[in-house]
């Protein structure tokens, strides 16, 4: 309700008169910020590029980095640090109504996710295990590569503030695949298959296949054509 709330304000706001119509040049892409990327669980400073087609379509392509050398936290009694993570979001939206008032509007979309997470972890793992006992255990230090697929539909709206400051809200759901490998880990005989919901972060070797969900805003500025 607050995002359709605010969306509805600055789409007010920026509705064109019939002579402005006539004489403003159409955006021809505009260039995002996605502030919300940096209190995610893999924190990124992440931008895109929205290029405005011909009719209701547009393709947005986001890129994000973040490395966090000196970062020592907790997971399941775990210690992870040096954190470094790359992540990629593309999209291509379909605006509702008409053309000429894009990118102004309500407008669904679907975004392929890909996420790469690099980090060293501290755990303790079993030795010579068989059904589910274990002859020692062992803690060890060892890197963790978490690669993440997914697939989301979303919807959302897009308004602006004054003619060049684009605000974007959008709310999706989809599904995600994460694939963890741990070498060095010298845990080569153990492989999990995550079921939905399960492992929210999974960082033991396997193939996890998470629900997802997708949620926040983008601030950005338009480019016109000359």
């Amino acid at each position: 309700m607050f995002i359709l709330c605010v969306f509805i304000y600055f789409s007010g706001r920026a509705q064109p008169s019939a002579v402005d119509s006539i004489h403003t040049p159409k955006p021809a892409y505009i260039i995002k910020w996605a502030p919300f990327s940096i209190l995610d669980i893999d924190p990124t400073i992440q931008f895109g590029l929205e290029y405005l087609l011909k009719g209701n379509w547009s393709l947005q392509q986001e890129l994000g980095y973040g490395h966090f050398n000196h970062s020592n936290y907790t997971i399941d009694g775990d210690n992870l640090w040096n954190k470094e993570v790359w992540r990629s979001r593309s999209e291509v939206r379909l605006y509702l109504g008409h053309y000429k008032r894009k990118p102004v509007g309500f407008y669904t979309a679907s975004e392929l996710l890909y996420k790469r997470v690099n980090f060293n972890q501290e755990a303790t793992l079993g030795r010579e295990c068989e059904d589910g006992m274990c002859s020692y255990f062992e803690r060890v230090r060892y890197k963790v590569l978490r690669d993440v697929a997914g697939y989301h539909i979303k919807i959302g709206g897009q308004g602006l503030i004054e003619k060049r400051v684009a605000v974007d809200f959008y709310t999706g759901l989809g599904f995600r695949n994460i694939i963890v490998k741990t070498p060095g880990s010298g845990a080569d005989g153990e492989w999990r298959d995550g079921e939905p919901l399960m492992d929210i972060y999974p960082t033991r070797r396997g193939n996890y296949r998470l629900i997802s969900m997708n949620l926040g805003f983008k601030v950005g500025y338009l480019i016109y054509r000359k």
